[in-house]
């Protein structure tokens, strides 16, 4: 009986001294945390520009990107509508799109000169 009284009392003195260390180890945690938050300020404050510029470049690289699709949208619509001419809608897209092709080439000659220019 007292052996088992000496395992209780054990078995309490060694939940007391963890709820203790659990105790110690959260405050430095707290403690750590609230000298670390105002040295983590400014750093916090660059990363938010940072991530704010990066989203003003992605909104104006998306702008430009639109603008050229509705220019290409409106060079692609200059094509003669099927009431001046009698072609089916097929031929009239295969038509813009070697065009297209042909444009582009022409471009890429155009870029690859430059590049062997430089």
């Amino acid at each position: 009986m007292i052996a088992l009284a000496l395992l209780f009392v054990l078995i309490i003195g060694l939940l007391s001294v963890i709820v203790r260390l659990l105790q110690r180890y959260f405050e430095a945690y707290v403690d750590l945390d609230n000298a670390d938050n105002d040295s983590r300020l400014p750093h916090y404050l660059e990363l938010q520009n940072e991530i704010l510029s990066r989203c003003r470049k992605k909104e104006e690289i998306n702008t430009v990107i639109n603008e050229r699709l509705m220019e290409m949208e409106r060079k692609l619509h200059k094509i003669p509508s099927e009431e001046n001419h009698p072609k089916e809608g097929a031929e009239i897209l295969t038509q813009s799109l070697k065009q297209l092709l042909a444009s582009t080439m022409n471009l890429l000659k155009v870029k690859s000169r430059d590049d062997h220019d430089l």
